[in-house]
């Protein structure tokens, strides 16, 4: 009994430890995507004339830099149900936006697909799903998430359109922005 009792001990120490160290992978996670999101604008003139068409509820241009963070978050069948895999990735993502450092700012969820004749309908529909699972399992804020769905507008692997590479999801800190 007592040779049980502490195996079951050793094993609760071994799980503890294997948590905390997941916890800390995470936490060092959480922190690397603040930082990213909180280094604010690179791009330096956003009152100038050539940057006051810009909107936070509309395409970016690519020539501009905003602090972004890029996501692959899983969706189900290509459509726009984020998969059980892409949600604990979201995980992360909440973690840092409820970090007090990035609490009253305000994000584009620009959700991009490979090319596909369907790509911004779905990308649009992407966009808004994640947007409604931030806010309702973690509480962001929905007026701090703007969804955008770019399709294949800007994709990351121009020279293969249909790479899964293209397939991703940017958080842009377009607090700047009006």
């Amino acid at each position: 009994m007592k040779m049980l009792l502490h195996s079951l001990g050793t094993a609760a120490v071994c799980l503890s430890l294997g948590q905390a160290a997941i916890a800390q992978q995470g936490a060092a996670q959480v922190d690397s995507i603040v930082q990213a999101l909180d280094s604010g604008p690179a791009t330096r003139s956003i009152n100038n004339p050539a940057t006051a068409m810009l909107s936070a509820d509309r395409f970016i241009p690519a020539g501009y830099d905003f602090p972004t963070h890029t996501m692959y978050i899983p969706f189900e069948s290509g459509g726009h149900m984020i998969s059980y895999e892409g949600m604990s990735a979201l995980r992360s993502i909440a973690a840092a936006m409820l970090d007090p450092d990035l609490g009253s700012f305000r994000f584009q969820v620009a959700a991009h697909m490979p090319q596909a004749a369907d790509a911004l309908p779905v990308s649009s529909r992407r966009a808004q799903v994640v947007v409604d699972h931030l806010a309702t399992f973690y509480g962001i804020p929905r007026e701090n998430l703007i969804p955008v769905g770019y399709g294949d507008m800007k994709l990351s692997n121009p020279t293969a359109p249909g790479d899964a590479l293209n397939e991703r999801i940017e958080f842009i800190n377009v607090t700047s922005l009006k």
